[in-house]
This record gives structure tokens, C-alpha cells and sequence, in this order.
């Protein structure tokens, strides 16, 4: 019976992959559509949206409107770099990448595009998701897009990102993203991005998502928030994420107010920059859990900086920030708990290519640190005694 199930099962599911209509779209207009709106007009639930490589622009592959359909957008090459949609837009004549406004679910999917130029008055200079809608995205690039809110992407219930970068987006709020409630990011890049409030990220209203193994680099908030801005009931949950070399005034790599409830696990921060308080901000009610982290070698400011908050530190390491480490408002934490003052050793130097990666004989390497385990996002890197390759003929020898 299971058996004749599992067939079966098998069996609709082929069905349905063979019934999937590919309409190839080309940017001059030769494809099986003249441009990407046209197609998802003509297109049913399942079916797939090829974009040849080369540049899209124009009516029809600008402001596309995926209307409800659970209709894939995908690059035919699966390289975002060589399929672009430039969407021309600027504040006299705004245009933008996508546009979700139909309660689109998970179903709907863009993938390897990059997105550039858009720009939007309010919301979402790349992508706008109205609603509840919810579109997965993976292997995206949002490139120099400008909006109010998410100078990227704005909204999303639900969404989805996987492999998504955002380089050098700007917004009042939110330079790369804004308005995330529930969305999960995972391998997601922040670069370059800017804004008033929340560099790379603003997340405020009881907005919780939850983000995998993200970096955050030389992301500036002219406000607070370098990276990321949190605010006003938010649960948001970071794990094994890098933020270096971010700055703000407030906040040089994350400000968090007004009664949110953040926890930070394996993640490390170096070199982020605040003029007025700390790396990590937080004030007006707020309860912060931070385990198995590394905060470090700040350029200005202090590691942590609280007023009216807690933040609650595990099995930390905090060490080298130029306003000092385990001060003010933690500064009865140092010692206990697993928590530690000591040079995370990273690889900088000797491995460019991951270089928050840590020496074999870092006190955050999981070897050193039982107790704890690993400390930070990134594992043993460099130091390490190599494996010398041997023949099958001395491997014999050893045992003569």
C-alpha cells in the first residue's frame, strides 16, 4: 500500500513538472514574449520564466507585477552578473524591479537577476512586497537602488533570500532592506549600503526575522545603526553573521529600542565604528541575549552600550575596542558565564580570502574553550599542521 502511494505520488509530481511551461525571454524583444511582463501575463501557476543574458530594460521588464501568479523569473544562465534588469529609475521618473501586491506565496521566485537603478518614492527601490506577500528570492543582486524604506527590498511576510547581495543601496531607512517581519535570510551579503536609520537593515514593528550565516560589511548609518537598525517590539535572531567595518554615530553596528528582544549566537563583529556610545546599542526597555560571540577591535566606541535595557552576555569574548571592552552596563559579566577578555586570533593576514577565520590556538576555537565551544562565526582557519600527502607505498611502510 505504501508502496502504490509513494508511486503515485511520484508519478503527480511528474505530471505536474511536464504540464511547467520555460518561455524564454531575450532583452531585444526576440524571445517566445517581448518583454518579462507580457510573459507572466500568458504564463499559469508553475510554469518558468528563462531570461536570456544581457540587459533588460523598458516597459515591461520594469515595475514587473507578478499579479498572483506562482510563476518562476529565472536567469537562463543562473548568473546574476551577466542577467540584468536596469530599471533606469530616478526621483523624476521612478521605476523599480519587481513588484509582489497579490499575496504572492513562496511559489513566486526570482533568481540569478541582478536588479540595479531602481528607485522608488516610498518603498523598495528593487523589490516591493505589499500585503502578506511572501516570493522567494535566491542568488539575486541589488545594485545601487534608492528608495524612502528598503533601498533594495521592502516587505516580505514571509520571504525567503538565499544567496542575495546588496551592494551599495540607499534609503532613509533600511539602505539594503526594510520591513522584513518574518523573513529568513540565509549566505545573504550586505556591502556598501546606506541610510539614515539602519545601514543594511531597518526592522521595526514587530518585524522578527531570522538571519543564517549574513555579512555585513562597510555598511553607514548617518543616524544610528550601521548595519542594523531594530526597534519597537522585534525579535529578530542573528547566527554565525559578521558585521565589520560598519559605522554610525549611535550604534556602529547595531542600535536596538523601544522593547525589542534580539538574540545574537556565533556571530562576530570587527572593526565597526560609533562616534557616541557602542558597537551594540540599546536602550528604552529592551532585552538583549548575545552567545558565543565575538566583539572586537571597534575603531570608536565602546563594545556594548545600554540605558534602560539589559543585555545578557554567554561564553563571549569581547576584546580590543578602542572604548573599551567589558565597561559600563557589562561590565559585571566579564569572567562569568564563559565570558572572556582575550585576542580572538584571527587569520587576517594568513587567509585573506575568510579572514575572521581563527588561529588554532585562539581561545575562541572550540579545542581551547570546551566549555563553550565555538565562539564566533567562523572556525579554525589557519595554523593548522597540513596533511602531508603520502604515497600508498610508505603508508605500507609504516607498519613494517
Amino acid at each position: 500500500m505504501r508502496y502504490s502511494m509513494l508511486v503515485c505520488c511520484a508519478i503527480i509530481a511528474l505530471a505536474f513538472t511536464a504540464s511547467a511551461t520555460i518561455h524564454v525571454i531575450e532583452p531585444d524583444g526576440s524571445g517566445d514574449f517581448p518583454t518579462i511582463q507580457a510573459a507572466i501575463s500568458a504564463s499559469s501557476d508553475g510554469d518558468i520564466i528563462e531570461l536570456a543574458d544581457g540587459t533588460f530594460t523598458g516597459v515591461g521588464n520594469r515595475d514587473v507585477d507578478f499579479t498572483g501568479i506562482a510563476v518562476t523569473v529565472r536567469s537562463q544562465s543562473g548568473d546574476p552578473e551577466t542577467c540584468v534588469i536596469d530599471c533606469e529609475g530616478n526621483e523624476a521618473d521612478p521605476h523599480r524591479g519587481f513588484v509582489f501586491q497579490s499575496n504572492e506565496g513562496p511559489e513566486s521566485a526570482i533568481e540569478g537577476i541582478t536588479v540595479t537603478h531602481g528607485c522608488a518614492e516610498y518603498y523598495g527601490g528593487g523589490i516591493f512586497c505589499d500585503g502578506d506577500a511572501s516570493p522567494t528570492v535566491v542568488n539575486c543582486v541589488f545594485l545601487d537602488n534608492e528608495a524612502a524604506m528598503g533601498g533594495g527590498m521592502c516587505g516580505g511576510k514571509l520571504s525567503t533570500l538565499t544567496g542575495c547581495s546588496f551592494i551599495g543601496n540607499e534609503s532613509v531607512r533600511g539602505g539594503g532592506l526594510a520591513r522584513a517581519w518574518a523573513t529568513v535570510l540565509t549566505d545573504c551579503e550586505f556591502f556598501g549600503n546606506m541610510a539614515r536609520y539602519g545601514g543594511a537593515i531597518y526592522i521595526r514593528s514587530s518585524c522578527s526575522p531570522t538571519l543564517t550565516s549574513c555579512t555585513f560589511t562597510e555598511n553607514s548609518a548617518q543616524h544610528s545603526g550601521g548595519a542594523l537598525h531594530i526597534e519597537l517590539h522585534c525579535e529578530p535572531v542573528l547566527r554565525y553573521c559578521t558585521l565589520a567595518g560598519n559605522s554610525a554615530p549611535i550604534g556602529g553596528a547595531i542600535q536596538v529600542s523601544i522593547e525589542c528582544s534580539p538574540s545574537f549566537v556565533n556571530c562576530t563583529l570587527w572593526g565597526n565604528s560609533c562616534t557616541y556610545t557602542g558597537v551594540i546599542a540599546c536602550y528604552e526597555l529592551c532585552l538583549l541575549e548575545i552567545e558565543s560571540s565575538i566583539i572586537s577591535f571597534s575603531q570608536q566606541g565602546e563594545a556594548i552600550s545600554c540605558s534602560d535595557s539589559e543585555a545578557t552576555l554567554y561564553c563571549c569574548d569581547i576584546y580590543g575596542n578602542a572604548g573599551g571592552d567589558w565597561v559600563g552596563y557589562v561590565s559585571d559579566q566579564y569572567g562569568i558565564n564563559g565570558n572572556i577578555c582575550e585576542d580572538p586570533l584571527y587569520c587576517l593576514d594568513e587567509h585573506p580570502d575568510a579572514p575572521y577565520t581563527l588561529h588554532e590556538n585562539s581561545p575562541c576555537a572550540p579545542a581551547h574553550n570546551p566549555a563553550c565551544g565555538l565562539i564566533g562565526a567562523w572556525n579554525v582557519g589557519c595554523g593548522v599542521t597540513p596533511v602531508e600527502e603520502l604515497s600508498w607505498g610508505s603508508v605500507k611502510a609504516m607498519f613494517r
